[in-house]
């Protein structure tokens, strides 16, 4: 295909242009130079139209042959001139295109350049990438030992100016921490390698700084259990648990007192023994004392079997006077009031106090609920009469609940849950006067304690002595009860045994519930004396049944004496009392230990001795063999009365006393041996 009808096809003609010249026709000029001035007239420039006859001729030549050898020399110098003129139209062009030659070479080197550079950067790249990943693995096994090494000053503000609390607690933590830091690097070979130990300046002054850190923490903490301390002995009626509560919440910082500072810490431990050994004293004495102003029901030597109390004439008296103010048409003034309450409130006939022990037995039960003592306040203001029992159980109430809160506190602040205790005189020095009482070689609740132990064994010698001297006022000096009744002495045994099962349940509660063994030798001390007067009670009963029978009947008017004696009634009444303070189900203490009491044996001691004067009394009554009969009669008559007694309450309780059955059993027995056929 030729150039020619190449253009054409690239070049369509309109409708109004010539069709193509066929390429051979233009072997001659003329035709040649029509046919440039038809491709000019084809809106294009001269030189444009010469160069694409040139690129047809070239293409002509390599496929038809060469059509400018058939030119002649005319025609190839005015082909010449005519390039010629070309070549010299174009040269403007030319130099109109070197400035763009040159852009495109600049454009073309800054390109490559540009290129370069990226690659540059791309290296670049590549390298901080390196770098980054190397100064990451780096920061990461850095970064422990700059922390390690490192004290925030935020903490040194803290321990220098935070109040001490649950979380200023946390700088002790930072510095435990740091210390255990120290301690690793120097002891292990890895750890003085890795940090530079031997040497590092960084690890010099961190142990300089720790150092600086200790004893200005030893010293706050010094203060604030110091201020602690005060704030119980001033005058202000702050509860000794609140500050308990705020030690508590920064227990660790004892602990790390201890450990810096044993010898502080000690003498700090032994300041507040003392501190609650002076506030346990003085609060202790004025609730005895508000105790002390109870009204007590007085249960003395005529509430004994067989003496002559004078019932009938004391309710006589008390109908009369009732009947007499009842009648009386003038209003009761106040203080005739006051009589009437007081007559009706303090007058217990023995009847009633023998049977008063289903009542008094409650006190046992509402022990398991651990309800609060009585107030003070209340104490000195109540106008009510309470039974000695009562007034023992507030005692204890208060006594044990301070305790077990102050063994609490003491566990778990000052050993750090550890309840193995060292003496006393083992923490520090004492005062000459603590010396002398040799309360500093026991533990630290014997010195805590020791004056409130006094107070109480104070206080149940005064209940059951009755002594005039209040207990709060006297000295610390224990009163030793003596060797037989005193004229004031009580003769309530019902309450000497309930006082002796609280202290029994006091046990068993600090041992199986609490787990707590400091009462122990206290509350032993107090059975210790309770259980001779309980004894002694005894004895003084048995000693009225032989006086009191003896005199009071006569050989004259036999018959009616057929009939149970009223000494009878009262004796099965006493035995049944005692038989339910054996057995009662708040008592977990098992069968077998209760019969070892002194319980049983003043109970059979009991038993026999009124056995032996009831038999006396019936051989003085009827003979010894005139009136067998009458006198079987008598006796059948008595020891039923007893199993009647006993059977009724025994059936009447929800639990059957085990106890009661055995004495049921054996005065069945004496009524069979007495009955008559």
């Amino acid at each position: 295909m030729s150039a020619l009808h190449l253009i054409q096809t690239l070049l369509p003609l309109g409708p109004d242009d010539e069709p193509p010249i066929d390429l051979k026709s233009t072997a001659k000029l003329e035709n040649f130079q029509a046919y440039v001035e038809s491709l000019k007239s084809n809106s294009q420039s001269l030189p444009h139209s010469l160069e694409q006859v040139r690129i047809e001729a070239l293409l002509a030549s390599s496929l038809e042959g060469s059509y400018i050898n058939s030119l002649t020399i005319t025609d190839i110098n005015k082909l010449i001139n005519k390039f010629e003129n070309y070549q010299s139209g174009i040269k403007v062009f030319r130099g109109r295109l070197e400035p763009i030659e040159s852009i495109l070479e600049d454009f073309n080197q800054e390109l490559k350049d540009l290129s370069s550079s990226l690659t540059s950067l791309q290296e670049q790249s590549s390298s901080l990438t390196s770098d980054l990943n190397l100064q990451r693995g780096l920061s990461e096994k850095l970064n422990p030992i700059i922390l390690d090494l490192m004290i925030p000053p935020d903490v040194v503000k803290s321990i220098m100016n935070d109040p001490i609390d649950i979380k200023w607690i946390e700088n002790i933590r930072f510095i435990n921490e740091k210390l255990q830091v120290i301690a690793t690097t120097k002891s292990s070979e890895e750890g003085q390698l890795l940090y530079s130990y031997r040497g590092s300046k960084a690890a010099t002054q961190l142990e300089s700084g720790i150092q600086l850190l200790i004893a200005k923490s030893v010293e706050r903490i010094r203060d604030f259990i110091i201020t602690q301390i005060k704030l119980l002995r001033s005058s202000s009626t702050i509860s000794s648990q609140k500050i308990q509560k705020k030690l508590l919440d920064v227990k660790e910082a004892y602990l790390f007192l201890k450990t810096h500072q044993s010898e502080l810490a000690s003498q700090l431990q032994l300041a507040y023994i003392y501190t609650m050994r002076w506030y346990y004293h003085v609060r202790f004495a004025k609730y005895l004392y508000a105790l002390e102003k109870l009204h007590v029901r007085n249960i003395d030597g005529s509430y004994v079997i067989g003496h002559d109390t004078g019932e009938d004439k004391l309710g006589a008296l008390s109908g009369g006077f009732k009947s007499w103010l009842s009648s009386s048409n003038q209003p009761t003034s106040p203080k005739l009031h006051q009589m009437q309450q007081m007559q009706q409130s303090k007058v217990v006939t023995l009847t009633e106090y023998l049977q008063s022990i289903d009542k008094r037995l409650e006190i046992l039960n509402k022990r398991t609920d651990y309800t609060s003592a009585i107030p003070s306040q209340i104490a000195e203001t109540t106008p009510f009469n309470y039974w000695l029992e009562f007034l023992y159980n507030q005692w204890s109430i208060a006594l044990v609940d301070n305790v077990v809160v102050e063994y609490l506190f003491m566990v778990e602040f000052f050993y750090q849950g550890v309840e193995k205790f060292e003496k006393v005189e083992a923490l520090g020095t004492v005062t000459e006067g603590e010396l002398n009482s040799n309360s500093h070689k026991s533990d630290w609740s014997g010195v805590m304690f020791e004056n409130v132990y006094k107070l109480g064994y104070d206080f149940v010698t005064w209940l059951i002595s009755h002594q005039t001297q209040s207990v709060g006022l006297r000295s610390n000096s224990r009163v030793i009860p003596s060797t037989s009744l005193s004229t004031n002495s009580t003769c309530d045994a019902y309450a000497i045994l309930l006082i002796i099962r609280l202290i029994q349940a006091t046990q068993s509660s600090l041992h199986n519930e609490f787990h707590i063994p400091i009462l122990d030798d206290h509350l032993n001390s107090l059975l210790m004396t309770l259980w001779p007067q309980f004894t002694k009670i005894i004895d003084l009963n048995c000693d009225s049944m032989k006086k009191i029978i003896m005199r009071s009947f006569s050989s004259k008017s036999k018959d009616r004496h057929l009939a149970p004696v009223s000494v009878t009634q009262h004796f099965a009444q006493f035995l049944l009392g005692l038989l339910k303070l054996a057995f009662n189900p708040a008592n977990d203490k098992n069968k077998e230990q209760i019969r070892g009491e002194p319980l049983f044996i003043s109970i059979e001691r009991l038993r026999n001795d009124f056995e032996g004067v009831l038999t006396k009394l019936s051989s003085h009554l009827f003979g010894n063999t005139s009136q067998s009969t009458q006198k079987e009669i008598f006796l059948f008559n008595n020891y039923f009365l007893i199993v009647s007694i006993l059977k009724n309450e025994n059936g009447s309780g929800l639990e059957s006393n085990d106890f009661i059955d055995e004495q049921i059993s054996h005065f069945e027995m004496l009524c069979k041996a007495y009955e008559t056929k």
